[in-house]
Order: C-alpha cells, then sequence, then structure tokens
C-alpha cells in the first residue's frame, strides 16, 4: 500500500528529500498516488532549474541490488537462495 510507496519513495529520492523540504513533507503524509505522481514532477521541476544532469549519477546502495549478477549458478538456484 501506501506505506510501501512512502517508503521507496524516500529511499530513492533521499538526497533530494533533504533538499526539497516542502516535496519531503508531501512524501511523509501522501495518502494518494496522484500525490506521488506530483512528487516526481516537483523534484523533476527543481532539478531541471537547477541544470541537474542525471547522467554523471552513480547506482546507490539501494539500485544496486536491483540490478541480476553475473554468476556461474543457474538462474533457478540463484532466485531460491534470495
Amino acid at each position: 500500500g501506501m506505506k510501501c510507496i512512502r517508503a521507496h519513495f524516500h529511499r530513492i529520492l533521499h538526497a533530494d528529500l533533504g533538499k526539497y523540504h516542502d516535496v519531503r513533507t508531501e512524501v511523509a503524509y501522501g495518502r494518494s498516488m496522484e500525490t506521488f505522481w506530483k512528487v516526481c514532477d516537483d523534484v523533476q521541476a527543481m532539478q531541471d532549474v537547477e541544470g541537474h544532469d542525471g547522467t554523471e549519477e552513480t547506482l546507490s546502495w539501494y539500485m544496486r541490488h536491483r540490478i541480476p549478477q553475473d554468476n556461474d549458478d543457474n538462474d533457478d538456484n540463484a532466485t531460491q537462495q534470495q
């Protein structure tokens, strides 16, 4: 539900929410998908004004665990162990 969405937004937008306190408040108290779409639009607009270049960013700890790793095990065993 919304609690899970808020948690993910806090993790993904951690650096942005530290700068944009009004947006952080929206995330903390958001109760609808419309609110979270607005948060995405607001953060994008603020980054555009600042000239933010996302191509220079590196993956955070949060995303690196979401990328499949190459290994010698077959996929079924790796999936079952996670």
